[in-house]
């Protein structure tokens, strides 16, 4: 050994080093010193060690490398076999840290071969017959913790340098092939839920011993891997992977469980800010890859709004105002329509004309049940085999398409929502379902569950005079948009009924009696009730209530008219503009 072989030993171990002209400054390895007072450099016969701080001696110094003093001199000495090498002393350690036995190894010289012996402490010669066996550093591998990787190499030196990165490493006595099934049984009874790491040298020997120790570990049912420790040379080990910059870290990582497929879609903090904002089918109302629920009453419009929605994403421009931000295909799952679907499809060629692209909104006439695992496989397959993948997927009406199953209950519903959420996810395309309304018509029927996973819902709702609101209840990334009406009415010179978009809200339907009386009683001040009632056509009680309200707004006065002369019997009461009388601008 020389002063930069002690060095070297010194730094795999954790002692810091600076290199001077000549010599090199240390930690102390006698003392554990935090500063370099340790002088290191080569003498006539060997390398000279002096600790400055504490005085510590040579063999306290050596003892804390695990070397002898003898490991000093720079020429073999003659030991009672014959010429030796470079001596290193490995104390083996029971459970409290007491020796049971030391291996010396003898480096190679040029007469022998690199030698490693078995000694008892303080012993006269070689030999530890009948002492029990162990694995090197026990006090260390009980100090682990669950979860904690443990390294096992080949032989005491590599197993110091992993040691020295900060990773527990242990390794058998007497080299390759020697593991016993006592270290394996040790190692289920004391760190049964360590992760081992096991680090081969690169011979055929060395992976023979390491490959027989991951089997016997496997097979006791401990976590172990075997080092992937990159290109070494020849009989090469994990000491010269550390030397080319090998890290501890690059250990663990190796020692980790394969993580979940689940893993690869979870988004740290980074990445979910990296996330694009969702993009819009219809600027403002519908986005792409979201579910939407259309609801309302039976007959009051639902399918006429969500054909003419699918249409426009075909035709591309705008509907409702608003800007269509992305075309495409259409499928249309009509389990509802029957035969009176295609009739809806002619009334919107009569409004809109032949479009190009019509091939594109495919129609499904017949319910798919989307509780069934069968009928899901089937649909998926039709979404594979289409020539271009739809961007909406309607489902009218969501109960026909869940049939057998109730859909009040939590747990169908759960599951028809799952699976057309993976469809979803699979084929990248929006869902919108149509549904029914419950009795009272301002909520969807059956389990909230839908409400809950939907992104957009809609109630669609019709008054007497065939206006067609569609309102919007909930918008999961955006804000809520205003109601938007629809006319229903005849398509001209036919019997066939389409939706067409008001650009104005309607007048509320009691404003509009309200208009009416003050309107008739401006052109006719003074009439009575009951010339108003004929007027209007309305029954006594719509008009009663309605006057009372105009009247308490001071926009109508009531007041005794005056009598004819020789007139005798109760007072009238005529109706007249009050001072507040809104100007509806009709005539």
């Amino acid at each position: 050994m020389h002063a930069q072989d002690f060095v070297l030993v010194g730094e795999a171990l954790g002692y810091k080093a600076e290199a001077h002209h000549g010599y090199w400054r240390m930690q102390c390895c006698g003392h554990n010193g935090a500063g370099f007072n340790l002088d290191v450099r080569d003498g006539q016969k060997g390398v000279l060690l002096k600790c400055e701080s504490e005085g510590c001696s040579l063999d306290k110094i050596c003892q804390g490398v695990g070397i002898s003093a003898a490991a000093l001199f720079f020429e073999p000495r003659a030991g009672p076999n014959g010429p030796r090498g470079q001596e290193r002393i490995f104390p083996y350690r029971d459970e409290k840290g007491g020796v049971l036995y030391e291996i010396r190894r003898f480096e190679a010289t040029a007469t022998s071969e690199k030698k490693f012996e078995a000694w008892l402490p303080d012993a006269e010669r070689a030999g530890i017959r009948g002492t029990r066996r162990v694995l090197f550093g026990l006090p260390e591998l009980l100090a682990t913790l669950p979860g904690d990787v443990v390294g096992i190499a080949e032989g005491e030196k590599c197993a110091l340098a992993v040691a020295a990165l900060g990773v527990v490493c242990t390794t058998n006595p007497f080299g390759a092939t020697q593991w016993k099934a006592d270290y394996t049984a040790w190692l289920v009874a004391n760190l049964p839920d360590r992760r081992f790491l096991v680090l081969a040298d690169n011979d055929r020997k060395g992976k023979e011993h390491a490959l027989g120790v991951c089997e016997a570990l496997a097979a006791a049912g401990l976590k172990v891997w075997l080092a992937d420790l990159g290109l070494l040379p020849e009989a090469g080990d994990v000491v010269q992977w550390i030397k080319r910059g090998g890290a501890a870290e690059q250990l663990r990582a190796q020692a980790a469980d394969p993580a979940p497929k689940l893993w690869a879609r979870i988004l740290n903090f980074e990445q979910l800010l990296a996330q694009p904002s969702p993009d819009w089918l219809i600027d403002g109302l519908f986005m792409e890859e979201s579910m939407v629920e259309f609801y309302g009453p039976p007959n009051e419009g639902k399918t006429f709004v969500a054909v003419d929605g699918c249409m426009a994403l075909r035709r591309g421009g705008s509907w409702c105002g608003r800007s269509i931000d992305r075309t495409g295909p259409v499928l249309y799952i009509s389990a509802d329509g029957g035969l009176g679907f295609a009739d809806r499809a002619r009334a919107y060629v009569l409004i809109a004309g032949r479009l190009e692209g019509e091939e594109e909104f495919w129609t499904l006439p017949e319910p798919v049940n989307l509780y069934r695992a069968d009928a899901v496989q089937a649909l998926a397959e039709v979404l594979a085999y289409m020539p271009r993948k739809p961007i909406v997927l309607v489902v009218d009406t969501y109960s026909r398409c869940m049939a057998g199953v109730n859909e009040n209950q939590q747990e169908f519903a759960s599951l028809v929502v799952d699976n057309l959420t993976s469809l979803m996810r699979e084929f990248h395309f929006a869902t919108w379902l149509l549904h029914h309304a419950d009795k009272t018509g301002q909520h969807d029927r059956g389990s909230s569950v839908v409400l809950g996973a939907c992104d957009t819902q809609l109630r669609i709702t019709m008054s007497k005079e065939k206006v067609v609101t569609m309102s919007c209840e909930k918008q999961r990334d955006a804000p809520r948009f205003d109601p938007i009406y629809f006319d229903l009415g005849r398509v001209p010179g036919t019997n066939e009924t389409w939706v067409t978009w008001r650009t104005e809200a309607p007048t509320p339907a009691g404003q509009a009696i309200e208009a009416a009386i003050e309107a008739v009683v401006g052109r006719h001040p003074g009439m009575t009730r009951k010339a108003a009632y004929l007027a209007l056509d309305l029954s006594q009680t719509t008009l009663r209530n309605h006057l009372k309200r105009l009247i308490l707004a001071g926009r109508i006065v009531e007041r005794e008219t005056e009598r004819q002369p020789g007139r005798k019997g109760p007072p009238e009461f005529g109706l007249y503009p009050g001072e507040k009388q809104t100007d509806w601008g009709l005539q």
